[in-house]
C-alpha cells in the first residue's frame, strides 16, 4: 500500500489521511485496490457526478505508477551512493593500513598506538578494508615471542573479533567467501596466539587472549552449524594445545582445554576462567609490575 500524495504542494510530510479503495468495493482489500490518500484527496476520490472535481481511479493509479517509479529511482542512487561511500572509505583505510605497515615501529608503545588508531575505523568499512586490517593484526600477531605484553595481545583479539561477523546470535546464512576469509584468518591469528604465548612468552595472558578468538568462533559456527568453520577452528585449537603442551607454563594447557569446551557450547556469555588459572594470572600480571625494568 502507498502513499499517493496526488498533486499535494501544501508540504512535504505525509499528511493524516485514510485508506482508499480504487474500486469503491470496502470488502475488496487486495493490496493492489488499495491507497492511502490524504483527506482532502480522499474526499474528492469519493465524490461522483460528471461535473463534481473528482479524482478518478485511473488518475489515482497513474500517481501511485508515477510514485513507485520516483522510489525505484531514488532506491538505486542511493544504492550507487552507498557503495560508492564504501568503495572510497575501504580505499583510504587500506592505505592507512599500508602507512601502518611501513611507519609502526618496532617498539610495544608504538604497535598500541597503532592498535588504537585501528579501533577508530568506521564500522561502515567493507571488505577490503578489513582484510587489510586483519593482515596487519596478523603481522603484529606474528612478534608475540619477540616479548609482547599482554595488553598488546588483547587488543588484538578485540579488533580481530571486531571484523568477524560472529556478532548475531544465530544466523540462517553462510558465511560469503569474504567473510569466511576473515574468519579463517582470525582463527589463525588466535592459535598463533595461544601458541607463541605458551610455548615462547610464557605469559597466560596473550594464551587467554589467542583462546577469545578460537572460542567466539567455535561457538559462533557449533550454534550455527557451520561444519566447515568448527572443523578449521577445531585445527586451530590443536596448534595452540601444541603449544601449551611442549611449554613449561603453568596451567597453559588447562586454559587452552577450557576455552575449547566452553567454545562447544555454542554460548555467547563471557567466559568466566577457572579460579587457579585467574589467580595464576593475576599474580603474573603483579609481578610484572613489580618489577623494576618490565617488559
Amino acid at each position: 500500500m502507498l502513499h499517493v500524495r496526488a498533486g499535494c504542494r501544501t508540504s512535504a510530510r505525509i499528511r493524516n489521511g485514510q485508506v482508499h479503495h480504487l474500486d469503491h468495493d470496502p470488502s475488496n482489500g487486495d493490496v493492489a485496490n488499495l491507497v492511502y490518500l490524504c483527506l482532502d484527496h480522499h474526499e474528492e476520490a469519493g465524490k461522483v457526478g460528471k461535473a463534481a472535481r473528482r479524482l478518478t481511479p485511473e488518475l489515482i493509479v497513474r500517481y501511485r505508477d508515477r510514485l513507485i517509479r520516483k522510489v525505484e529511482v531514488e532506491r538505486r542512487h542511493h544504492r550507487v551512493i552507498s557503495h560508492s561511500y564504501q568503495d572510497a572509505l575501504d580505499a583510504l583505510i587500506v592505505m592507512d593500513v599500508r602507512k601502518l605497515h611501513w611507519s609502526t615501529d618496532k617498539e610495544w608503545e608504538g604497535i598500541s598506538m597503532s592498535l588504537l588508531e585501528i579501533a577508530s575505523y568506521p564500522s561502515e568499512m567493507g571488505p577490503n578494508a578489513r582484510r587489510a586490517i586483519m593482515s596487519f593484526l596478523d603481522r603484529v600477531a606474528g612478534k608475540t615471542r619477540s616479548g609482547m605484553p599482554g595488553g598488546v595481545a588483547s587488543n588484538i583479539s578485540d579488533r580481530v573479533l571486531d571484523l568477524c561477523p560472529i556478532h548475531r546470535v544465530r544466523t540462517e546464512a553462510e558465511p560469503t567467501d569474504e567473510e569466511d576469509e576473515l574468519l579463517q584468518m582470525a582463527a589463525c591469528i588466535g592459535a598463533d596466539l595461544a601458541y607463541d604465548g605458551a610455548l615462547y612468552a610464557a605469559d597466560l595472558e596473550i594464551v587467554e587472549a589467542g583462546c577469545e578468538i578460537l572460542w567466539r568462533l567455535l561457538s559462533f559456527s557449533k550454534r550455527n552449524s557451520f561444519d566447515a568453520l568448527e572443523r578449521f577452528v577445531t585445527e586451530s585449537y590443536v596448534t595452540a594445545l601444541d603449544g601449551a603442551a611442549r611449554s613449561s607454563t603453568e596451567f597453559a594447557r588447562e586454559l587452552v582445554e577450557f576455552t575449547k569446551a566452553y567454545g562447544s557450547t555454542g554460548t555467547t556469555v563471557r567466559i568466566e576462567l577457572p579460579e587457579k588459572i585467574a589467580r595464576k594470572m593475576l599474580d603474573d600480571e603483579e609481578q610484572r609490575s613489580a618489577a623494576p625494568e618490565g617488559r
